[in-house]
């Protein structure tokens, strides 16, 4: 074969490579144009302007916040940049500048004299509706672990007498009651009871109560 024949042959390309050639450039040229009669999305509209903020408030006279409130403060203003205490209620003596925003009004608990407590019930609805005796704490922040509803029997009548070592009788079948500690009064429809708690339920409380004091305390916490 004539030499130049040869490299003609070597350099032009086959009809299948022509044809992909072709189709590659065709590809090329839809992703360019778009699909077919496809339109370009329309413009997001530009949401309109919400409203102005209002004046910021001249200091002067405010409504107390809740805790304000709360904390015993009868009177506010606003201070250009936040609410102040300025007067207190009752014996609460004001501090213009507390430790903590819900300390303003500040009581002596030197100066305090406790009601006397109520005496022993005659039966279990005498002090219904009372209230109990206010208390005097010298701390800043005080944490409480209460419980309410805590009754127990021993015995009925004049039977309701708790005796040392001795699981009372009235306590609930088959719950591990404890000697000398009142039961949970037996009541509950149906008599159904768990083995583990009922006869105890008072005593549990408590001394996981106890037990979360001491953690609390032991943290700096309480």
């Amino acid at each position: 074969m004539h030499p130049a024949r040869a490299m003609e042959k070597l350099s032009t390309p086959s009809f299948a490579h022509r044809a992909a050639s072709a189709a590659a450039l065709a590809a090329v040229a839809l992703l360019a144009g778009g699909c077919g009669d496809s339109k370009p999305p329309a413009p997001v509209p530009t949401p309109a302007p919400g409203p102005a903020p209002g004046p910021t408030p001249a200091p002067g006279p405010m409504e107390c916040s809740a805790a304000l409130k709360r904390g015993h403060c009868g009177a506010c203003e606003w201070t250009g940049a936040s609410i102040a205490c300025t007067a207190c209620t009752g014996d609460y003596k004001l501090d213009k500048d507390p430790s903590s925003p819900d300390l303003f009004c500040t009581y002596n608990c030197s100066e305090f004299v406790p009601a006397q407590t109520p005496g022993r019930p005659a039966n279990a609805q005498s002090h219904n509706g009372i209230e109990w005796p206010a208390v005097c704490f010298p701390d800043s922040v005080s944490r409480f672990l209460t419980i309410g509803d805590w009754g127990g029997v021993c015995g009925w009548g004049d039977q309701n007498k708790c005796l040392e070592g001795v699981v009372p009788p009235v306590c609930a079948p088959g719950t591990e009651g404890e000697p000398g500690k009142p039961c949970p009064m037996p009541n509950r429809p149906g008599n159904t009871y768990i083995h583990e708690i009922e006869g105890r339920a008072q005593s549990l409380v408590s001394n996981r109560m106890l037990a979360r004091a001491k953690e609390l305390k032991k943290a700096n916490t309480p």
